[in-house]
């Protein structure tokens, strides 16, 4: 069950390598971030959603979930946050001309 911790944070329960896991969506001025915990190791588990991580208990849960978390991400030009991927850890998902997903990583600025 979804949970709205205040106006502008959402956390969407999640199940990839263990129950309870979640991935936060906060949203501010218009903008959007999605903070992925463990759902992707590194950027092409992003691109392609049927990688999983061997650690993955339910991968079939975690490709439909990530699927639609990235969808999401490209369909609003959210902002990705993640632990696992080289500083700073933030990027944007696109398509490319051949429609395949892309991570784009971003850099801090100010």
């Amino acid at each position: 069950m979804q949970s709205h911790v205040s106006v502008s944070w959402l956390q969407v329960p999640r199940v990839p390598q263990a129950t309870g896991h979640a991935h936060v969506v906060l949203s501010s001025g218009g903008d959007t971030g999605i903070y992925t915990g463990d759902i992707a190791q590194v950027a092409v588990q992003l691109e392609r959603t049927a990688w999983v991580s061997a650690f993955d208990i339910l991968p079939l849960v975690t490709m439909e979930t990530k699927k639609t978390m990235v969808e999401k991400a490209i369909a609003e030009g959210s902002l990705i946050i993640t632990a696992h991927l080289p500083f700073p850890g933030m990027g944007r998902m696109s398509r490319n001309e051949q429609g395949h997903r892309k991570w784009q990583p971003v850099q801090p600025s100010g």
